[in-house]
């Protein structure tokens, strides 16, 4: 049977994490934001830095009649909105066009990993606004396992898990069934390969089934990812072989209040944020397969 170390090995034929990427996600969660290295980042990287001149002269932050040079574009934005740049722009590495195991075109990971971004941020803002910069960076990086087991397994994963699927059980169910993990795991321990802070990687390890209140586990990051790739899913973005496969841990509705009327603004900020971002960034816009 495939290791979990196997699947890990063929991640590490895909390119390395952005140190960019890894940089801020530190800034981030630490707390610790420092201006002047976010623009050092930026003016060394050319795309990067087309990607912040796009953003600062589009219509949310531009005034008509007037164009910011790079410099410009640094003030206006600030601190919080070009890490945000740094992160979504990056992102498009990692997750390249990674995707057909899941039944994913190609864009649609990194179009679902910038969903959860944004809307494990919002509601981290009402729930819990000590959490609200790494619920952005666990909900971006959340399904960076699938990354790997793409890698793996191309098309044939579904294949490999087809024998044990069942209208009764849960997608990483019966990953677990096939393999004796699931993506969630393989996205563990690639944060921790990474380096990456101990309550992100276990925010990954936990985004599908987070321990409720009590259990050892349990943290409000964990429940905000959880709750933002709901809202994905149901938002459309990345259906792909596992649809809606998925369940919303009842204390996770209960404790932060996802109300059908709170849900539907969480979809509704969602969609109009993603386009908004694909559009600033010129990214892939991905046709989003069924399920």
């Amino acid at each position: 049977m495939v290791s979990l170390n196997d699947i890990i090995k063929a991640g590490d034929r895909m390119a390395a994490m952005p140190a960019s990427v890894a940089r801020v996600t530190s800034m981030l969660a630490t707390g610790k934001t420092d201006p002047e290295e976010l623009s050092g980042i930026i003016k060394s990287d050319e795309v990067l830095t087309a990607a912040v001149l796009r953003r600062a002269n589009s219509v949310a932050f531009g005034s008509a009649g007037k164009v910011f040079d790079l410099r410009q574009s640094v003030v206006r934005l600030g601190t919080k909105n070009l890490t945000h740049v740094i992160m979504e722009q990056k992102a498009t590495d990692v997750f390249g066009d990674s995707g057909s195991a899941f039944g994913l075109a190609r864009g649609s990971l990194w179009r679902s990993g910038v969903g959860g971004a944004v809307g494990a941020e919002l509601i981290a803002k009402k729930a819990a606004p000590a959490d609200a910069d790494l619920a952005y960076v666990a909900g971006l990086l959340r399904d960076i396992g699938k990354i790997a087991l793409d890698a793996f397994f191309g098309d044939h994963y579904f294949k490999l898990l087809a024998p044990h699927s069942d209208p009764t059980r849960s997608f990483v169910e019966v990953e677990r069934l096939a393999l004796g993990f699931d993506h969630a795991h393989v996205g563990q321990a690639m944060a921790q390969k990474w380096g990456l802070p101990e309550r992100l990687s276990n925010a990954i390890r936990h985004h599908h089934e987070p321990p409720g209140p009590g259990e050892e586990r349990h943290d409000i990051l964990n429940d905000l990812v959880h709750a933002a790739d709901a809202v994905c899913l149901w938002a459309g973005l990345a259906v792909g072989h596992d649809g809606m496969a998925y369940t919303l841990a009842p204390h996770v509705r209960e404790s932060l209040g996802l109300t059908r009327h709170e849900a539907e603004r969480e979809i509704a900020h969602v969609w109009t944020e993603v386009r908004s971002i694909e559009q600033s960034l010129n990214a892939p816009v991905a046709q989003e397969k069924s399920a």
